[in-house]
């Protein structure tokens, strides 16, 4: 099932404490995503649980897993009351269609040198490219991003403000995902990055054939 609301979605993945999930959705986010594999941002699901219930209605919100067994990711996304689930790393067509009819919406990340893993993931609802904050690097893959538009909704990750309204006006993405250019260095989110990418990529969506 796709996320509810029409438009783009915006979401702002890696979210770490209460204050910044509350921070992104005051700022427009449409979905707060949170790491629960070991990363540089990983958060409990205890913790997630009690963001999660202090989130204003409308706004989803979706785990992130990478090469997880298909039952644990359906009971923390459920019993913590997650929208969503994006999959990353290894899981095969059988785990995903498992995990497809558990949970209410999947996001299948997929590799830019992987595309080909895309064939027969008609059980997901979208299909994440992964982390690029180049715009350059897209166009390599922006006859394949057009091709599979029609058959899949595409969510771009890792994301800034630069190239965001590019991709916007130029690829059929459903959403986008903030990436690690809306941090500082010492991987803090920045609240004007990411201010910046949520507007900038909902002016890119509202007026496509305008300016910045």
């Amino acid at each position: 099932m796709i996320f509810d609301g029409d438009g783009l979605q915006l979401i702002a993945s890696g979210i770490e404490t209460e204050n910044e999930a509350l921070l992104a959705a005051g700022f427009g986010a449409t979905v707060i995503g949170f790491d629960l594999f070991p990363s540089e941002h990983q958060i409990s699901p205890s913790e997630v649980h009690d963001i999660v219930r202090r989130l204003p209605v409308g706004v989803h919100t979706m785990g992130v897993f990478r090469s997880e067994m298909p039952e644990r990711v359906c009971d923390v996304a459920n019993r913590i009351g997650l929208h969503a689930v994006e999959l990353r790393g290894s899981f095969n067509p059988s785990q995903i269609a498992y995990i497809a009819d558990r949970v209410r919406t999947v996001v299948r990340t997929i590799p830019l040198e992987r595309l080909d893993l895309v064939t027969g993931l008609e059980v997901v609802d979208y299909v994440a490219l992964p982390e690029e904050d180049d715009f350059d690097a897209w166009l390599g893959c922006v006859d394949w991003v057009r091709e599979v538009g029609s058959r899949y909704r595409i969510l771009a990750r890792g994301l800034g403000p630069g190239p965001a309204p590019d991709v916007v006006r130029g690829l059929p993405v459903a959403g986008l995902m903030a990436g690690e250019s809306v941090r500082t260095i010492t991987g803090r989110l920045d609240s004007w990055q990411l201010f910046e990418f949520l507007k900038k990529s909902r002016d890119a969506y509202e007026s496509p054939w305008l300016g910045d």
